[in-house]
């Protein structure tokens, strides 16, 4: 395996530096997308994908969490529109990142599934 994919430390940084892409992050550290999908097999457990997309929700949430509106945590991860962003956090999560902000504004420490109305 490269040594340079070894000694990479500051994976969230360079995936966050290059918006997210797997194809760019493989580019920018001179490997291919399938050398890059073989180390993060190996090291993490996970494709590089997954792996991206854990680290952007999990960025989501911290942002949320520092009040952040949705629209500008849209904005700072890269999504193309505040509705794509906001799909993608549902998924993930299983609730619409609104729902998250109205738990922080009610003082909740962790977001509750909606209830349908």
């Amino acid at each position: 395996m490269s040594r340079q994919l070894q000694a990479t430390a500051n994976w969230p940084e360079r995936a966050a530096g290059v918006h997210w892409c797997v194809a760019t992050l493989a580019k920018q550290l001179h490997v291919s997308v399938s050398t890059l999908e073989r180390f993060f097999h190996e090291a993490m457990k996970q494709c590089p994908r997954e792996w991206i997309n854990a680290e952007r929700m999990r960025r989501a949430r911290e942002l949320l969490c520092d009040h952040s509106s949705v629209k500008e945590t849209a904005m700072l991860l890269c999504y193309q529109s505040q509705h794509s962003f906001s799909l993608a956090f549902k998924k993930y999560h299983g609730y619409p990142p609104c729902g998250r902000l109205k738990k922080i504004q009610d003082g909740g420490v962790q977001a509750a599934k909606q209830t349908p109305e």
